[in-house]
């Protein structure tokens, strides 16, 4: 655990002097490391209208141009009024370079889709889009919820194979390409400040996204705003990688549970460093999710629950191994499990119940004192 949190420190340093390089690289949403079945981290679903629609999950095509991985809409039920909306949360930038690939898989009423960006809310946004059924490559301006049309083209880019669309804004001014051709290029004045960037889709239209890739342009290239963007998300998706809360109490339960056994066989050397480590662990349990909810939905604060126990429970422990005192130390095992269990509640995990191990969780430690192989 501690090496898993020295490579965070490490990839947030040498993130930190990229982002003070002159070079620019794209942030690239590729959905690679998200989950089957749900939204990816950092992005939300919205809707312009009402009515079924707007399921966005991960799903999977091995001929995706960014890796197996897909974000697709995967509603059918969205009625002709309803635009479908995943927007990428952390982003908020005004001159774009956004470039989007995406497969139409299915719809009635309309099919395929494209990026939005300046998206203020669900209401208010830029938005290109390709529609097989009508052969036209058109953008827009949503205005508190009406769809206005800036620039349109006729052309071909069939559903069920794979497309690009490239946005670029600066100022005014807007340009849309499909699969590398430029085709719209519009001004247009409402929307001056920044927003998110994001995909669409209209009413049933079923499709897949993949390899978002943003880029900044304009004035934002050199504002500062895109690289604090690109540190933003990179950290993110190192945090992605490091293990969860409940992985880390997984930790502390293997040290604490080989405390015991160290502790009751009088093998203090040893009960002193299972106890430092059940300490470590836990300490960065909490970091990992400082803050919980109870079952009435007020705050409760980990770190302060845990600042406690170490100026209690966690004294006697401490105090019972250095003495060497086995049965002081029971009593502040107990003590400690009975604080633990107190935290647990106040979670609202009753059900989480600890106990007193009966079996030491590592078998291939030799817990006697005595033990003289290996030499």
């Amino acid at each position: 655990m501690r090496c898993l949190a020295s490579l965070l420190v490490v990839g947030v340093s040498l993130l930190l002097l990229a982002a003070d390089g002159e070079s620019q690289q794209p942030i690239t949403w590729d959905f690679e490391d998200a989950v089957a079945g749900k939204l990816p981290s950092g992005w939300s679903a919205s809707k312009t209208g009402t009515g079924e629609g707007s399921v966005w999950r991960v799903t999977s095509d091995a001929d995706a141009p960014g890796g197996a991985n897909v974000l697709t809409q995967c509603s059918s039920a969205g009625p002709n009024g309803l635009f479908n909306l995943c927007v990428a949360d952390v982003t908020r930038l005004t001159d774009v370079d956004l470039t989007v690939s995406f497969k139409a898989l299915n719809g009635d009423l309309d099919q395929g889709g494209g990026p939005v960006w300046r998206y203020q809310d669900a209401d208010n946004y830029y938005v290109c889009r390709m529609n097989p059924l009508e052969d036209n490559f058109r953008v827009y301006k949503l205005v508190q919820g009406r769809r206005i049309q800036l620039g349109t083209a006729n052309v071909e880019a069939p559903a069920g194979r794979w497309h690009t669309i490239r946005a670029v804004q600066q100022g005014n001014h807007i340009q849309c390409y499909l699969n590398g051709k430029l085709w719209l290029d519009v001004k247009d004045d409402t929307f001056s400040g920044p927003g998110k960037i994001g995909v669409w889709t209209k009413a049933d239209a079923m499709t897949e996204f993949d390899r978002v890739l943003l880029m900044p342009a304009g004035a934002d290239a050199s504002s500062g705003a895109f690289n604090d963007l690109l540190l933003r998300q990179q950290i993110a998706a190192i945090q992605s990688r490091l293990p969860d809360q409940s992985h880390a109490m997984r930790d502390v339960a293997y040290h604490f549970g080989n405390l015991w056994f160290a502790a009751d066989l009088q093998n203090w050397p040893l009960a002193n460093f299972y106890w430092k480590e059940t300490q470590a662990h836990l300490r960065w349990a909490v970091a990992i999710k400082p803050v919980r909810k109870d079952a009435a939905n007020q705050v409760i604060r980990l770190h302060d629950i845990l600042q406690s126990m170490e100026k209690t429970q966690f004294v006697g422990v401490t105090s019972a191994i250095e003495k060497q005192d086995r049965q002081t130390f029971q009593t502040a095992y107990r003590q400690t499990i009975e604080a633990c269990y107190d935290c647990h509640k106040a979670s609202a995990k009753p059900y989480l119940r600890p106990q007193v191990p009966q079996h030491p969780p590592e078998p291939i430690i030799n817990f006697d004192p005595s033990a003289v192989w290996p030499r």
